[in-house]
């Protein structure tokens, strides 16, 4: 597997079903935070990934 760029990345999350995306979110969460996360941690997760975060816009 080639490296992304975090730009790469984002498009290729965009471009997943939203059932991938939960899955993908799901892992890295127990992956680099020990626990499942809650079902609106995953909701945060996604619309994040989808919308970016909007803190980042002030």
């Amino acid at each position: 597997m080639t490296k992304m760029t975090a730009d790469e990345l984002l498009k290729a999350i965009n471009e997943m079903e939203n059932g991938e995306r939960i899955k993908l979110l799901k892992a890295l969460s127990e992956k680099h935070f020990g626990r499942k996360p809650s079902i609106d941690e995953i909701r945060k997760l996604n619309y994040d990934a989808m919308y970016g975060d909007e803190d980042e816009t002030n």
